[in-house]
């Protein structure tokens, strides 16, 4: 068994993008990952707010 970190590194948004996703790919590598009796964790640097927050849209 490995101890795994997936990272979603800060990226500089040059478009001002409203709408943010979750890191929908590393949470599938790390569901297969987890399978194969891995411990994984993901680090979403993006949603943890050190640069600057985005409001999601209302819906």
């Amino acid at each position: 068994m490995m101890k795994i970190l997936l990272i979603n590194p800060p990226i500089e948004d040059f478009y001002q993008t409203e709408i943010r996703q979750e890191p929908l790919g590393l949470e599938y590598l790390a569901a297969v990952l987890q399978q194969q009796s891995h411990q994984v964790k993901i680090l979403d640097a993006l949603a943890s707010g050190k640069k600057r927050v985005i409001p999601l849209p209302p819906q």
